[in-house]
């Protein structure tokens, strides 16, 4: 659920949350339906996942814009299969704080962020201990440069400090050319990164059983350099129906 309340005329506040409750049963039919089954095989989910959205944007003037953004989220889940349970409660939050302004022929953005993540393992769990708690900092700016009608360069720069796995410097650049109104060629590059997680594809696929828990210590942040090339088409069939086309070429090399 979403709401949107106007505080005043410069002042807009928008709120929601959403709840999923789940609890399913997987496994061998006739101990799902309750017969008597020597050694059966089951697999039982439980989740309980809560989240909550805030924004709220403020205007100075006509083009100067201050924006305030979190988001909560809890999640409690457990699995069990014959002789094994894992279980646990994750609670993660996203807080972030931005400036827009204009002049003349350029867009500005800056901001700062906080990202929150904390994982507890329930005692019933028979797997090894998946607890962490992980803060990130992260401050951003970001600018994009009308040079004419056809060109438009758009570059930023952030900065995140990782609890665990510490400093992140993250440039990046876009270059868009529109020599008509049909198509638009797009070249950008940047850098990225993605800190160690056990919640991932295959330990979920696993259950996480048999999973070794990430010890920061042993393991370093995943660094990487990419960049991406696209072209767009859109031609006009008719008056109300456009085709668009994207062909997009990229490069990515972890570091």
């Amino acid at each position: 659920r979403r709401s949107c309340v106007y505080l005043n005329e410069s002042t807009e506040m928008n709120v929601g949350f959403n709840l999923i409750a789940e609890d399913r049963l997987g496994g061998n039919i006739d101990f799902i339906e309750g017969k008597a089954v020597a050694n059966p095989y089951f697999e039982q989910n439980e989740t309980l996942r809560f989240s909550t959205q805030f924004q709220l944007d403020h205007l100075f003037g006509k083009a100067n814009r201050m924006t305030l953004k979190n988001s909560v989220n809890f999640y409690d889940r457990s699995v069990d299969t014959p002789g094994y349970t894992f279980a646990g409660n994750q609670f993660s939050s996203f807080s972030e704080l931005s400036i827009s302004w204009i002049t003349k022929n350029m867009d500005w953005t800056s901001g700062l962020n906080l990202w929150t993540d904390h994982f507890d393992q329930a005692p019933e769990s028979n797997s090894e201990d998946f607890g962490f708690s992980d803060i990130t900092i992260g401050a951003f700016i970001q600018n994009i440069w009308s040079l004419n009608h056809n060109w438009n360069v758009e570059t930023g720069f952030r900065y995140d400090y990782q609890t665990e796995y510490g400093l992140f410097p993250l440039p990046r650049f876009s270059l868009m050319y529109e020599p008509s109104p049909v198509l638009t060629l797009r070249l950008g590059a940047g850098l990225g990164y993605k800190t160690p997680t056990v919640f991932s594809e295959d330990a979920e696929r696993l259950q996480f059983e048999n999973i070794r828990p990430v010890n920061p210590d042993d393991l370093d942040a995943e660094r990487s350099f990419g960049t991406n090339f696209d072209i767009n088409y859109r031609l006009a069939i008719t008056d109300k129906l456009i085709l668009s086309s994207n062909v997009l070429f990229f490069y990515t090399q972890v570091l």
